[in-house]
């Protein structure tokens, strides 16, 4: 009988095939943003959009599949992209599979936004939970107002609907698209 290998072998060998495998992909100026939006997520993904760019000028596609998350480090992301595309770096953001909430946001920034035609999309108003003292939780809920105006701001700035209709829209409810309505929305430039 073969041995099994030591659990840390095994791990050192997927983190060498995993760290070859990204190496490969960020040498076709591809950058991979799947998963749940957070910071730790967020500092990869900026860390290898700045790395990409800063080789070439050449466009980059992003490949999107998120359930959203965390606001501020979908932001972070949002923010390099569109820092980015103002320089005057193509960077196509693809969505495969699920764009949802804070990755729908991070999607806008694309100099071309793209959807496969089975991806699905998700737009709501901020959500967030807090506790504390009356004072200091009225305080808080001005701050997500001012966060969630101004995602509604970003979705309004790239799509064809109005601020206004996009808060008769997603006020309590989740809105979902398809790829097809998603481009009728204005979210997408197009289907693929």
């Amino acid at each position: 009988m073969e041995k099994d290998e030591p659990v840390s072998e095994k791990k050192d060998s997927e983190r060498t095939l995993d760290d070859e495998i990204r190496k490969q992909i960020l040498e076709k100026r591809l950058i991979l943003l799947t998963g749940e939006v957070g910071l730790s997520m967020a500092k990869d993904v900026v860390k290898e959009l700045l790395y990409v760019a800063l080789k070439s000028r050449e466009p980059l596609k992003v490949i999107l599949n998120s359930v959203g998350g965390e606001v501020y480090a979908g932001l972070l992301i949002y923010n390099t992209i569109e820092d980015l595309v103002r320089q005057g770096l193509e960077i196509i953001v693809e969505a495969r599979g699920l764009a949802a909430s804070m990755a729908c946001i991070i999607l806008q920034a694309g100099s071309r936004r793209i959807g496969t035609r089975t991806t699905r999309f998700l737009i709501h108003e901020v959500s967030s939970w807090d506790w504390g003292k009356v004072t200091e939780m009225e305080e808080k809920v001005q701050e997500v107002r001012k966060v969630n105006d101004m995602l509604r701001d970003i979705i309004a700035s790239r799509s064809s609907k109005s601020k206004e209709e996009i808060d008769r829209l997603w006020t309590k409810k989740d809105v979902w698209y398809s790829a097809e309505e998603a481009k009728e929305f204005g979210l997408i430039d197009e289907v693929i």
